[in-house]
């Protein structure tokens, strides 16, 4: 799944959070019937910028998909996540 957008979580509230870059590419495994009926909307990138202070930070993406599902490979792995107030 290509150019999949990456979210921020646990963003502390009057802060606001810029991704470079802003999508990611992810190869998932997992039961070949599970995977030929996923679409993009069921994958979600994910990092997690909880008590972050603001300035630039190396994050390493995650994904939340269905049980069952995993990633193999997400491309980047990692993203700067720049925060400020």
């Amino acid at each position: 799944f290509s150019n999949l957008p990456v979210t921020v979580r646990t963003l502390d509230p009057g802060l606001k959070a810029l991704v470079s870059p802003s999508v990611a590419t992810v190869t998932v495994e997992g039961p070949k019937d599970l995977i030929e009926a996923m679409t993009a909307r069921d994958l979600a990138v994910t990092v997690d910028a909880k008590n972050l202070e603001p300035g630039a930070h190396n994050l390493t993406l995650g994904i939340q998909a269905a049980a069952g599902v995993e990633a193999a490979e997400i491309r980047p792995k990692t993203v700067e996540v720049t925060i400020s107030k």
